[in-house]
């Protein structure tokens, strides 16, 4: 009996040695741009998505974060036709002012730290990470634009230092 065991186990582990290991995917992020007018179609990211696919294995594209819901929507199609995860990418101390009205950070002497434009279209305003409206303005752009676009997930953006001597805070502004 004690044969027929160890035979079973070598069987077993002979099998499992000669599995192929599975590859690791790797995570594409793409950016549309602003949030009003996407600098890329739904045929572009995936046109490109497929040639970056055709060289390494895509596990997850984290993407956003364009209003224009239909991109999502049939980028996704692709995406998940591929074996491929969706995830939006979703910034939270920053870069929402278009969307709702935050209160702005200010630094340790309590001035707001300057607006940056990125690109046209696209300011960059550090929000009060300490504000609970902030979080539920969050909430509530993904409940208003995203929820219905078929993301397996999300990806938080915290942008919430402009450098690393900044020292950008609301704490004592209440």
């Amino acid at each position: 009996m004690r044969r027929i065991l160890y035979f079973v186990a070598g069987l077993l582990l002979t099998a499992a040695c000669q599995s192929k290991p599975q590859e690791a995917g790797f995570i594409v992020q793409v950016s549309l741009g602003g949030w009003h007018s996407p600098d890329y179609t739904a045929e572009q990211v995936i046109s490109r998505i497929g040639e970056v696919s055709a060289k390494i294995p895509v596990e997850k594209v984290i993407i956003g974060w364009s209003l224009d819901q239909d991109i999502y929507r049939q980028v996704g199609e692709y995406l998940h036709a591929n074996g491929i995860k969706m995830l939006l990418w979703l910034p939270v101390f920053a870069e929402t002012e278009e969307m709702c009205e935050n209160e702005a950070a200010v630094d340790l002497m309590g001035a707001i730290p300057a607006n940056y434009d990125l690109a046209a279209g696209e300011g960059f305003r550090f929000n009060c990470p300490s504000r609970p409206e902030t979080a539920a303005n969050v909430v509530a752009i993904y409940d208003n634009h995203f929820k219905d676009c078929g993301f397996d997930g999300a990806v938080l953006s915290w942008n919430i230092m402009q450098a690393p001597d900044s020292h950008i805070s609301c704490l004592g502004k209440r």
